[in-house]
């Protein structure tokens, strides 16, 4: 697809910064565009059925629809940070969905503070999702410009 003659692309990825004394470490994050990778590993439970009941939405099916949810999250997070240049796991395994909780557990131990993980964490969400305040600059951002070439009055 094109708009106006161009094909629209993915926003780079965005730095975040972390020091400690005069280091520096840059970890990026990035918009997650497909999670087809995701639905193949981890197929989104189903409830039971049944020919006198129809759909059982049991507990048990809303606890691994819960966990479902929750490992998705995860995953999101995960695949936003792979764009950060040699970032190596040594509890998580990309292949292996039962250890991708551990990202938080290893950030940790490798010396991020609270603030900085949940500032990362925040940093994965602002560019999963759209806020009001993004298309607002995006829109004034427009106006301005089309002002500028004297298309708006």
């Amino acid at each position: 697809m094109k708009l106006k003659g161009q094909t629209i692309g993915r926003p780079s990825s965005k730095p975040v910064v972390f020091t400690r004394g005069d280091t520096e470490f840059v970890f990026h994050v990035q918009a997650v565009f497909d999670l087809e990778k995701f639905e193949e590993m981890c197929p989104e439970p189903k409830p039971k059925r049944s020919l006198k009941k129809g759909l059982m939405i049991d507990d048990a099916y809303k606890k691994a629809r819960e966990d479902w949810f929750k490992l998705r999250a995860t995953f999101v997070i995960l695949q936003s940070l792979d764009a950060t240049e040699d970032l190596e796991w040594e509890q998580v395994d990309r292949n292996d969905p039962s250890t991708w909780a551990n990202y938080e557990k290893e950030l940790r131990e490798a010396g991020l503070t609270t603030g900085e993980l949940t500032y990362l964490i925040e940093q994965v969400n602002s560019v999963n999702s759209i806020t009001e305040k993004v298309m607002e600059e995006a829109r004034d951002r427009f106006i301005a410009s089309q002002e500028a070439e004297g298309l708006l009055q």
